[in-house]
């Protein structure tokens, strides 16, 4: 079976390292050294924040709260997937249907099928963070390739726990407008482009949606936070930082 990992560290280890609060290299030193005569800096003026502005800042805030989660949850799902006995595509796509909110039951709603394709967005996206072969992933999205689902599928169980929630939280913060830079730069340019198919609905096994809902529920406890933290930290030493 092919592998599709890319060879060498994850190419989330940079994001994951500038997650962590890594300083940039200083600055050379200027040439001029300024005298002790100089005149002292002036403070900086203290800019007061009006009421507007500070509705705002908290309307983003949240805002960027919801799109970290939506980034957690498509990336909680694929290792639901993975950890499954089904590495098809068909697979893949339930796990994203019901990321989504869509049921067996009904037909999706317009605001469930945009959601539905966000959602395969930050799979791909996510998929290609931890390290698998971009071409490869866009191939297994819009070929629905079962071959390569299979591979990816067995690479990304293979992962151990801590792997897994440093790449989940790296990219998840990845949805911070301050990490959009360090995004670009490590994990690759730009974003896995999907052909928008017509929908096709999939089942979802009892088994599967259990999984799915123990994996959410797995993500937010106090010790797989704790956990993330510490293993944040052991790859910090391990990468220098």
């Amino acid at each position: 079976m092919s592998n599709f990992f890319q060879s060498g560290a994850l190419l989330a280890d940079g994001l994951k390292a500038f997650a962590m609060g890594a300083k940039a290299e200083p600055a050379a030193m200027l040439e001029g050294v300024a005298t002790s005569d100089a005149p002292p800096a002036e403070e900086p003026v203290k800019e007061e924040i009006s009421l507007e502005a500070a509705h705002q800042m908290i309307l983003e805030a949240a805002a960027a709260v919801v799109a970290s989660n939506q980034l957690g949850d498509a990336a909680q799902a694929v290792f639901s997937w993975a950890d499954g006995d089904d590495h098809s595509y068909d697979a893949l796509d339930g796990y994203a249907q019901a990321e989504a909110g869509i049921g067996d039951d009904s037909d999706p709603t317009d605001d469930q099928l945009d959601a539905y394709f966000t959602v395969l967005g930050n799979m791909a996206d996510f998929m290609v963070a931890a390290g698998a072969d971009e071409d490869a992933v866009q191939a297994l999205f819009d070929d629905e390739d079962d071959d390569i689902a299979a591979s990816l599928g067995d690479e990304f169980q293979a992962l151990d726990d801590s792997d897994r929630s440093e790449l989940v939280t790296a990219y998840s913060l990845s949805s911070n407008s301050a990490m959009t830079e360090a995004v670009e730069k490590v994990v690759r340019k730009g974003k896995v482009v999907l052909i928008r198919k017509p929908f096709k609905k999939r089942h979802m096994t009892s088994a599967q949606r259990m999984a799915l809902k123990k994996a959410r529920s797995k993500a937010f406890t106090a010790q797989a936070k704790l956990h993330r933290a510490k293993s944040m930290k052991l790859r910090a030493k391990r990468i220098g930082r």
